[in-house]
C-alpha cells in the first residue's frame, strides 16, 4: 500500500509541474548603445567631464519589445539595473522607469563611486502579449541639473504562464517517471492476485 501511495503522488507532482511557470529575461542593455568600457551614460546634457556625446542619453531611453509567452496571473515583473553615479549635481535621483505608461513608485537610488544593483516591480498585468511593449528610462532633472549615471547592466523578468503552452515532444525525464509509476502500479496488481 506504501508503495501505491508513493508511486502515486509521484504521478500527481509530475502533473502539477507540468502547468509551472518559467522564467524569461528580456535583456534591454543590447538595444542601446555602448561605450568602450561595455557601459551606457545616462544623463548629463552638456555630457560636461564627458569624452564621448555618442554614448549619451539625455531626457528619456524608450526601448520597444515583444513577449513570446503572457506572464503568469498575479506575479509580478522584475526590471533590475546596475548603474554608478557619476556626478553629484543633485542631492537624490530623480529617474524613474514606466512600462507602457504605468510608472514605477520608485526613484532610482545611488552611492556615491560604486556600482549599486537595483530592482523595480511591477504587475504583471502590465505586459501586453498581442501587441509591441515599451519600457521608458526617464533620467530625472532637477533646475538645470540632470541625474548623471553610468548602467553596465539593464533586463526585466518575469513568470511566464505556461498552463496553455503545448508541449509536442514531452521530456524523457518526465516520461521515464511516468512510465515507471505505471510500471510500478501493474507490478503491484499482479502481485495482489
Amino acid at each position: 500500500m506504501k508503495r501505491l501511495v508513493f508511486l502515486s503522488l509521484t504521478f500527481f507532482l509530475i502533473l502539477i509541474g507540468s502547468f509551472s511557470a518559467s522564467a524569461v529575461t528580456i535583456d534591454f542593455f543590447s538595444d542601446l548603445d555602448t561605450d568602450d568600457d561595455n557601459s551606457i551614460h545616462f544623463g548629463d546634457d552638456d555630457c560636461s567631464g564627458w569624452t564621448d556625446n555618442n554614448y549619451d542619453y539625455s531626457g528619456s531611453a524608450t526601448i520597444t519589445f515583444d513577449i513570446d509567452q503572457p506572464p503568469a496571473t498575479d506575479t509580478l515583473i522584475t526590471v533590475s539595473i546596475t548603474h554608478y553615479r557619476v556626478s553629484k549635481s543633485v542631492n537624490n535621483y530623480l529617474t524613474y522607469f514606466t512600462i507602457n505608461n504605468v510608472v514605477t513608485s520608485d526613484y532610482l537610488s545611488y552611492s556615491d563611486k560604486q556600482w549599486v544593483e537595483q530592482d523595480f516591480t511591477f504587475a504583471s498585468s502590465v505586459l501586453k502579449k498581442s501587441e509591441e511593449n515599451t519600457i521608458t528610462l526617464t533620467i530625472g532633472k532637477l533646475g538645470d541639473n540632470q541625474d548623471d549615471f553610468l548602467v553596465s547592466s539593464f533586463y526585466l523578468t518575469y513568470e511566464a504562464d505556461t498552463s496553455n503552452a503545448s508541449s509536442p515532444v514531452p521530456e524523457p525525464a518526465t516520461m521515464l517517471l511516468l512510465g515507471s509509476g505505471i510500471t510500478g502500479l501493474a507490478f503491484l496488481r499482479k502481485r495482489k492476485k
